[in-house]
């Protein structure tokens, strides 16, 4: 059941990405205005005054003298204003009819609320609250609630900083951010991760996917250079390593991760013979030589490494760099 959770959890998170949504915005605690649009779609939320929500976030408990809550989806509107004794009057449109302050606008207000926190409002704090009634399980549930990506922030920091989270939990959190916050913010999230737990396969692909998803190359080969740095890689973590790589824009940015591969060491044979062979895939015949030449004084000198490197050595056309890469293990 609880991995069932968690699974549902993801799958709406990745749902929501196959949504174009357009977001515009200005808020704080007292005063904000978030507009959403998409197509024949429009949300629109604007709020003034300090407002105070019940506990269970159903209602309007509190709402300062002359402050007023809005919230407009297409033709629904939900307004609330307060007078200057912060009484709280109501109007309440369901897209069809007014509503009165019956059980049936009191769904209505409930439900408005309740998407209007998930673009924005009445975010200051939210990420404690929650937390501090119903624990690091309690932030994870509400994650997929929220609909505008610049406000995960608070609730992602609190789960990176929480050590009680199982490995399945801290993939679907890792899995959370990559849609959720900014690049700066994702890789230093990956950082507050160590090692110990990124040893768990599940945190460690998790880790791995969400360095795959990054703009910039740079912060790839970073990320990368630094997990190759601090772990033992194994045959998956280094597979994917050598995915993301193949695929970074500049031939230097790959040598460097080759390179980084090679000068740890203690890698297997069958890992030898994959950064030998993708060697050998560089662009400029200098670049093979050169990586061939540093993975020479590092490697094993078995048959099926020699083997694989004579072959890599093969996709050189310079003589004179061939003859460089080949007489050093002759």
């Amino acid at each position: 059941m609880k991995l069932l959770f968690f699974i549902v959890a993801l799958g709406l998170v990745m749902l929501a990405g196959y949504y174009s949504i357009t977001g515009r915005g200005r808020n704080d605690n007292n005063n904000g205005t978030v507009t959403v649009t998409n197509g024949d779609y429009y949300e629109q939320v604007k709020w003034s005054g300090k407002i105070e929500l019940s506990e269970d976030e159903n209602s309007i408990d509190k709402l300062a003298p002359g402050g007023y809550l809005k919230f407009r989806e297409n033709d629904a509107k939900m307004i609330a204003e307060s007078n200057l004794q912060g009484e709280i009057s109501y109007t309440l449109y369901d897209g069809n009819s007014k509503l009165a302050l019956d059980d049936s606008g009191r769904h209505f207000i409930r439900a408005s609320l309740k998407k209007m926190i998930a673009r924005g409002f009445y975010s200051g704090g939210r990420a404690e609250r929650i937390n501090s009634k119903g624990g690091y399980q309690a932030l994870i549930a509400e994650l997929p609630n929220l609909k505008m990506d610049n406000i995960k922030g608070p609730y992602l920091d609190l789960l990176f900083r929480n050590d009680s989270l199982s490995s399945e939990e801290l993939a679907v959190v890792i899995r959370q951010a990559g849609s959720s916050v900014s690049d700066n913010d994702k890789e230093n999230f990956l950082k507050r991760i160590s090692s110990t737990l990124r040893k768990d396969s599940s945190v460690s692909a998790a880790w791995l996917d969400l360095v795959a998803g990054f703009n910039a190359d740079m912060q790839k080969v970073n990320l990368l250079s630094y997990l190759i740095d601090k772990d033992s890689l194994t045959d998956a973590s280094f597979i994917r390593i050598m995915d993301i790589s193949i695929h970074l824009n500049a031939d230097i940015d790959k040598q460097r991760i080759y390179g980084s591969i090679a000068d740890k060491g203690n890698i297997t044979e069958n890992q030898w013979m994959l950064i030998i062979d993708a060697a050998g895939h560089q662009n400029a015949d200098m670049d093979k030589s050169n990586l061939l030449l540093r993975f020479a004084q590092k490697m094993p000198h078995t048959e099926k490494i020699k083997a694989a490197y004579l072959e890599a050595a093969k996709k050189i056309n310079n003589d004179a760099d061939y003859g460089r890469a080949v007489k050093i293990i002759e």
